[in-house]
């Protein structure tokens, strides 16, 4: 299945859930731990939450724009977010003060494909949505890629193989994990 059919099948913004349902081989998650974590207990103590480790979260935060960063200047992406339709007011207190400033422009333009083109811009989506403040997802049509952006784990669709190549090697430079999708069930325990 091709992002073409995906999107003219789904509406402005895919559900990354119904995806992984119908083409569950094709999607992976950007995550900062290797696989998933079953017990819930253990989960809550390894995850990384914003306000309680902002260092660390901002590190990993950091691995995942580089990441995004390099596909950008390689491929042309689509940006579907829903900035254009919240009070931004709400950013004020996450962004520099400079930075909310090219929020407020981003929105008074109206215009996702500048803002696709313009690296400055675009990385105050990206901050936002990894902060888990605004969701966006990002379209690579050139090589069949999509991602969520609404958290620190990023779920991923890539229906290129090649894709997956380039995405393997960028992640490992970027000490981030690229791993396969895998529906949590519980009790199950994790395998080696």
């Amino acid at each position: 299945m091709s992002i073409d059919l995906i999107l003219k099948d789904n509406n402005i913004y895919p559900d990354f859930s119904e995806i992984s349902d119908l083409y569950p081989e094709k999607c992976f998650y950007l995550d900062y731990v290797p696989r998933l974590i079953r017990g819930v207990d253990s989960y809550n103590q390894v995850e990384l939450i914003y306000a309680d480790n902002k260092r660390e979260y901002k590190n990993e935060m950091s691995k995942i724009k580089k990441i995004i960063r390099i596909l950008w200047a390689y491929y042309n992406v689509n940006v579907r977010t829903t900035l254009f339709d919240q009070n931004i007011n709400i950013y004020s207190g996450v962004l520099t003060k400079k930075r909310f400033q090219l929020l407020n422009k981003i929105v008074a333009e109206k215009d996702a494909y500048r803002l696709s083109k313009e690296l400055k811009k675009l990385e105050i989506l990206i901050d936002l949505g990894l902060m888990d403040n605004l969701f966006s997802v990002l379209v690579f049509k050139d090589i069949d890629t999509m991602f969520w952006l609404n958290g620190l784990i990023v779920p991923l669709y890539i229906g290129d193989e090649k894709a997956i190549a380039f995405l393997e090697k960028i992640c490992t430079t970027e000490g981030i994990y690229l791993r396969r999708f895998e529906k949590y069930q519980q009790g199950v325990t994790a395998k080696l």
